[in-house]
């Protein structure tokens, strides 16, 4: 949510609309010499080959630090593949994957990702009890 919220601030503030490209995970593994082009073109680049197949590249190729807890090589150095699309859920428990819906359904309805409105109104609810405890929750903020 910190993350969604950084970027809602920074997409409507006029000094950084313009500089800001948004793209969404399952755009680029489906179609990824398009999303990349515009991607591309807003940065004012020229597609290269190489970046839509980041396989032919290893860590030791880049000289990077990949910290482990979140890559390892393989991982990193995969094709594009769609395959990983909606992945998290056959890594979360039941309550996990309701409380994940709870807590995004509106800043992915923002996004224009499909959102169960039972979700969004539980949302409502949760944010509103949130602020009612009035606990610590750094940046959870509902509007």
């Amino acid at each position: 949510l910190n993350s969604f919220n950084i970027y809602s601030i920074l997409r409507n503030k006029q000094n950084y609309k313009d500089r800001i490209f948004a793209l969404k995970y399952e755009d680029l593994v489906t179609n990824p010499k398009d999303v990349l082009m515009k991607l591309m073109d807003f940065i004012g680049l020229e597609l290269e080959d190489e970046q839509l197949d980041p396989s032919a590249f290893g860590i030791k190729d880049l000289n990077l630090n990949i910290e482990k807890f979140w890559y390892d090589e393989k991982m990193y150095t995969q094709k594009i593949n769609a395959g990983n699309i909606s992945k998290w859920k056959n890594e979360l428990n039941f309550f996990e994957k309701i409380l994940v819906n709870i807590i995004l359904s509106k800043r992915l309805h923002e996004e224009d990702y499909k959102v169960n409105s039972f979700y969004l109104k539980l949302n409502w609810v949760f944010f509103k009890l949130l602020k009612i405890s009035k606990l610590k929750t750094y940046n959870w903020k509902y509007d």
